[in-house]
This record gives structure tokens, C-alpha cells and sequence, in this order.
């Protein structure tokens, strides 16, 4: 199963621009991407902050460029997003019975759950007490089923001062994990930096951002880290039983690739039916 999975968007209104960035037109570099060579994707998850500042012309104009994708796509919520402003411009978005952005698909590999950590007057991450019973619930439906998160917020520390500005319900979300014993794996954004690792037990990856992306700067650092305008990044997850890969991909319309002469298929051919050997007997 192929998931294409994009984070921190950070949509305005038409005509206007995000930190410099036209972060529409690398929204929609991210959907060619998507249409032109995984279109075999099962889901793209877009991981939250939608907008940058919760406008709701920002809302109508990504409704408008997600009407002409064809792959299935699941939105959650993030910081910068406004739920009532993203549910009154979004009729059709998916909410569970209290009004929160999540949800759930069951596949062939298991089951995706979709959270809403959003809250209202915080940069950070938090799921009160309903959106707790809801996963807590979701997770018991699905005993002896693997089990994939997808969130805003990170609960686990990239070592970076953004740490700070985490997902702030991890003890909880944590004993919940433990319980169900089946969760795989985490995919978060916020950071709009990629690193993976294990949290808990539990592996994750961090997305990094379609718009801007930071530099290595860790908590011991002095000063602050820089903020880089580079490529497009968007993740590409590929499960089976056995694995869990994640792509950090780069989408880069204007990148060159390099003279196929300096890399000869026919020698690489040879080595790959030689089982790797790189001379024959």
C-alpha cells in the first residue's frame, strides 16, 4: 500500500503570498507529482496546517485544487488552522461525533487513524478528553489489527527547540499505544523538518513542509535556525506486512536530471541479475 503524504501547507488567499511563497502553486506541484507518477496511491493524507492564516479563502481555494485530484484525499488539522472556519468552507470534510477532524480507513494492511490535535489559542498539540475516548475507542475496534497514526503535532522530540511546541498528550497517548500493542507506525508534521526514529517503541516518521523548511538546529545550538525556500517536500509511504518505508521526496519542477550516459543501465542490468556481483564467473 502507497500513501502520498503532504504537510504544512500553509495556504492563503488568491494573490497573495505565505512568507514570499506562492504556497498554492507548491501545493499543486505536489498534486502533479502525485497524478503523474503515483497514481497508484491508495490515500494522500494532508498532515495540517492547511492555511496560514485560517482564512477562509484560503479554505475554498484548496477545496477547489483537491476537487481535481483523483487519489483519495484525508485532511487533518494543525496549528494554524481554524476548525470552525475549516468545517463552515469544507461541508463534506469528515468529523467524528463531537465536531473534531478525524478519522479512520481500514485497508488490507491495517488501520489508519486519522487525529485531530488542534486547539484553539495553542501552537501546541493536545487531544482532550473526548478525542481521547474516540482513539481510545478506535483502537479497541481494531484488537489484533496493525494500526498507523497520522497527526499534526509530533509527540516524540526531534531535539530541536520546536520540541517545545509539541503534541502535549503523549503520556496518554502513549498507555493507549502500549494497550492496543499494534501500532506501527506515527507520520506527524508541524516541525517542517524530516527525521524518523522510535518513540516509545513505536516508530515515526516527521514530514517536512511544502512551503518552507528549517535547518539541523538543535536545542544546544546558539541563536536561531534558519528557514530554507527549497524543494517541494512531500513523504511517500510504502507498507507491507513485512516493512514500513517512507520517501522523503523532493518536488522540484525546475530540477535537472543528470546524462543517463553517466549511469549505464546495461552494466547495472548485469549486476542485478548477477545477484550483485560485479564480475562474472
Amino acid at each position: 500500500m502507497k500513501i502520498y503524504i503532504i504537510s504544512d501547507i500553509h495556504l492563503v488567499a488568491p494573490g497573495t503570498t505565505s512568507k514570499g511563497m506562492d504556497s498554492a502553486q507548491r501545493l499543486q506541484w505536489s498534486f502533479d507529482d502525485l497524478a503523474t507518477n503515483h497514481a497508484d496511491a491508495a490515500f494522500c493524507v494532508l498532515l495540517g496546517d492547511l492555511a496560514d492564516h485560517a482564512e477562509a479563502e484560503a479554505y475554498r481555494s484548496l477545496r477547489s485544487i483537491i476537487a481535481s485530484v483523483r487519489t483519495p484525499v484525508i485532511t487533518l488539522l494543525g496549528n494554524h488552522d481554524d476548525r470552525a472556519t475549516y468545517l463552515a468552507e469544507t461541508p463534506e470534510a469528515e468529523t467524528d461525533a463531537d465536531g473534531f477532524v478525524q478519522a479512520v480507513r481500514d485497508t488490507p494492511m491495517g488501520r489508519l487513524i486519522f487525529l485531530d490535535t488542534a486547539e484553539t489559542g495553542y501552537v501546541t498539540g493536545h487531544l482532550c478528553a473526548k478525542r481521547q475516548a474516540w482513539l481510545a475507542a478506535r483502537l479497541a475496534e481494531a484488537a489484533g489489527t496493525p494500526v498507523y497514526l497520522f497527526m499534526h503535532h509530533p509527540p516524540f522530540d526531534t531535539g530541536a527547540k520546536v520540541d517545545q511546541l509539541k503534541f502535549k498528550d503523549g503520556a496518554a497517548l502513549a498507555a493507549m499505544i502500549a494497550e492496543h500493542g499494534q501500532v506501527r507506525h506515527i507520520a506527524a508534521g508541524h516541525t517542517h523538518r524530516i527525521c524518523g526514529g522510535v518513540w516509545r517503541g513505536t516508530a515515526f516518521s516527521n514530514l517536512g513542509s511544502t512551503t518552507y523548511n528549517t535547518g539541523v538546529h538543535l536545542t544546544e545550538m546558539p541563536g536561531t535556525g534558519a528557514r530554507y525556500d527549497e524543494s517541494v517536500n512531500v513523504g511517500i509511504m510504502l507498507v507491507t506486512e513485512e516493512q514500513i518505508v517512507l520517501h522523503a521526496h523532493d518536488v522540484n519542477p525546475y530540477r535537472q536530471p543528470l546524462p543517463m550516459v553517466l549511469f549505464p543501465q546495461k552494466r547495472l542490468e548485469e549486476i542485478y541479475a548477477r545477484g550483485g556481483k560485479l564480475a562474472a564467473d
